[in-house]
């Protein structure tokens, strides 16, 4: 792939910019910390992944483990 010689610069426009937060779930997902610590990972049961911009527009949800996220724990 050639670099032209005189490239035109073209600015990113970033709008929503999400922010992501991690969910340790502990005690059949009664407990929860956020954001937890390799530490306390050992801990968790399951963890949860939610993404939201400044609008509360939700961007991405993800789970991973055995235990299974009730729609009630994203809600709070």
């Amino acid at each position: 792939m050639e670099i032209p010689e005189n490239p035109q610069l073209i600015n990113l426009s970033i709008l929503h910019l999400p922010l992501s937060v991690t969910f340790g779930l502990f005690d059949i997902n009664k407990k929860y910390l956020v954001d937890p610590s390799l530490l306390e990972e050992k801990i968790c049961e399951g963890f949860i992944i939610i993404s939201a911009n400044k609008f509360n527009e939700l961007c991405y949800i993800h789970t991973y483990s055995a235990v299974k996220v009730d729609r009630e724990i994203v809600d709070e």
